[in-house]
């Protein structure tokens, strides 16, 4: 199974097609060794009606992140076809991020029952990036920094770094009182500071920072080129909102080389809507050969 090709295994689902037992197999065993773009790749290959029964056999725990990766026609086809209560209940505890992925896949109703179901900080992340365009980097930020109040002691800092921290966590944003970024600090210099002090003191006011309505793949590019693990996301008024990690610049980057390439030789791209699909497609068809 590992070395299979993608149209080795559409093969087998459609000549086991009446045997349920058999395509539940192939579906265990791949979810085994394939990842969720691979999945999702799958089901974009089976006739419809085959990738409605293929659906149903994938584990509850893998559907989300599978739905993530597929095309904006091919998801909808799954979901349009799907009891809504079982979507409810497989959509509960989803995060803004995520239901951000998959809003245009959803049928407004039950984008309306989602939302309503997410906790208030996830109905808060979701508000806040529906203020602005796909296009704009204020849209797809991580909407949850790690921020702290300019005042705040080291005594207080310190016991946050103990905590896990987000990935490309090399600095700390300090805000005013009206969530107004005023400076950034290096984690590596706090270490060790007098616990009485104030972050203020080891504050970099000029930090480089990006417009939210900075077109994505610009604001990519910036970060790419600053230096910095992450750079802060500010409204014109310098309201903090967010953060863009170098980790989701180069995927961004290696999204727009593929669809710049799929557009030089004449492919159609106008199916894949999400500004993550060009990646996790590339991704999908090198996995099959790769894993």
């Amino acid at each position: 199974m590992e070395n299979n090709t993608i149209q080795d295994v559409v093969d087998e689902l459609l000549t086991h097609s009446d045997d349920a037992n058999t395509q539940q197999a192939v579906i265990e065993q791949l979810e085994q060794d394939k990842s969720d773009a691979d999945l999702a790749l799958l089901l974009e290959s089976l006739p419809w009606s085959e990738r409605l029964s293929t659906w149903d056999q994938i584990s509850d725990d893998r559907k989300v992140a599978v739905l993530v990766e597929m095309r904006l026609d091919a998801s909808a086809s799954i979901l349009e076809n799907q009891d809504e209560n079982r979507l409810l209940a497989l959509f509960t505890g989803i995060d803004a991020d995520t239901l951000l992925e998959l809003q245009d896949s959803l049928p407004e109703h039950l984008l309306e029952n989602v939302i309503g179901r997410m906790d208030e900080e996830q109905q808060h992340r979701y508000s806040a990036a529906q203020q602005y365009d796909d296009e704009e980097v204020g849209h797809w930020c991580d909407h949850q920094p790690l921020v702290v109040p300019a005042k705040t002691k080291m005594k207080v800092v310190t016991r946050l770094l103990r905590r896990t921290l987000p990935p490309h966590s090399h600095v700390i944003y300090l805000v005013d009182s009206r969530g107004n970024l005023v400076g950034a600090a290096r984690i590596n210099r706090l270490f060790g500071a007098d616990p009485t002090l104030r972050i203020a003191e080891f504050a970099e006011e000029d930090f480089p920072t990006l417009n939210a309505k900075d077109d994505i793949y610009a604001a990519a590019d910036k970060v790419a080129a600053s230096g910095e693990s992450s750079l802060p996301v500010v409204t014109d008024g310098g309201l903090l909102i967010g953060r863009l990690d170098m980790g989701t610049a180069y995927e961004l980057q290696s999204e727009r080389a593929e669809s710049q390439m799929m557009a030089s030789a004449g492919l159609d791209e106008d199916a894949t809507c999400s500004p993550r699909y060009e990646k996790a497609h590339k991704t999908a068809l090198s996995g099959w050969v790769s894993t």
